[in-house]
């Protein structure tokens, strides 16, 4: 158990120059060290997930969910492995109503943010509006500018889909104008680029 930094800090190096197959070995090694390495089990879960292995990716985060049962992103990414395989919505929804549970903080930016994303998978462009306006407006209070972006960008984006070119123009120009009472983040990239 010592040495799981040790192997997760290897892998992590590895994936991240491109040695998917070397990484999933070390990984391999610290899961079997340790079935209870929740860090090893998360990033092997990444490879599966980068790889298509949908089926392995689910396995991984049931794995980590067994480890950390109060923890958000098992939950998550077993939705995502459910959705990927086309398994029915309503599974996918259980997964994410177990993650959201697991938030300590406010989840619902989290829980409309999923919500219009589900929508846009299955086409409703009607819900996906609604619930990307609600993801919009539960992030009111930051001042963050990259936090805004995602659902100004996916409402101008489902306005264009449904072929509104002029609404799709219309927010991205109002976010543009907003922009500037925002506050840039350190960690996320300019989201006017």
């Amino acid at each position: 158990a010592a040495y799981m930094p040790a192997f997760f800090a290897k892998a992590h190096a590895l994936r991240m120059i491109g040695n998917p197959e070397s990484a999933t070995e070390v990984l391999g090694k610290c899961v079997a060290s340790s079935p209870t390495a929740a860090m090893c089990l998360e990033e092997r879960l990444l490879l599966h997930r980068d790889g298509g292995d949908c089926k392995g990716m689910e396995e991984d985060a049931r794995a980590w969910q067994a480890v950390e049962p109060d923890t958000y992103q098992p939950s998550y990414q077993i939705a995502s492995a459910l959705m990927a395989r086309k398994e029915p919505i309503q599974s996918v929804e259980a997964a994410l109503r177990r993650a959201w549970g697991a938030l300590h903080e406010d989840k619902t930016a989290n829980e409309a943010e999923d919500t219009a994303n589900l929508a846009l998978a299955q086409g409703d462009f009607v819900a996906a509006e609604k619930a990307t306006t609600d993801w919009d407006a539960a992030l009111a209070k930051s001042p963050e500018a990259a936090l805004h972006s995602g659902p100004e960008q996916q409402l101008a984006l489902i306005a264009f889909e449904t072929g509104d070119v002029q609404k799709s123009a219309r927010i991205a120009d109002g976010f543009l104008k907003v922009l500037p009472a925002m506050s840039p983040s350190s960690t996320e990239l300019d989201p006017t680029i």
